[in-house]
């Protein structure tokens, strides 16, 4: 008995936390990818589409920027892949137009599994 009320327990806290799972969705256009053994990076993206930030449909326009750059390359070439080194971000910042707020959406980093 005490296993079922256990269970019943961790389905009842793990179906609310499931409920929760969004997706937003981002395009970007107009990037430069510039990649060396150094790693690769993109820049001067400007983020046109957000669909679902914030209960918000879908918004266009010039909504903000996107950049990424990765750690160096440590095996493989550039010509038919390689693996990475740690390091590097990934960052979406908003600039306030259209209900997009004005801020970092989205920061994360590469890590080594």
């Amino acid at each position: 008995m005490k296993r079922v009320f256990w269970l019943v327990l961790a389905i009842a806290l793990a179906l609310p936390v499931t409920a929760l799972g969004n997706s937003v969705d981002f395009s970007n256009s107009g990037s430069t990818l510039t990649g060396t053994n150094a790693g690769f990076s993109i820049s001067s993206s400007t983020r046109i589409e957000v669909n679902g930030l914030n209960g918000l449909g879908l918004v266009t326009g010039n909504l903000g920027t996107v950049s990424f750059s990765t750690g160096s390359l440590v095996s493989g070439n550039l010509t038919t892949g390689g693996t990475f080194a740690a390091g590097g971000s990934f960052v979406i910042t908003g600039n306030g137009t259209s209900g997009i707020p004005n801020t970092v959406i989205f920061n994360g980093a590469f890590l080594a599994l």
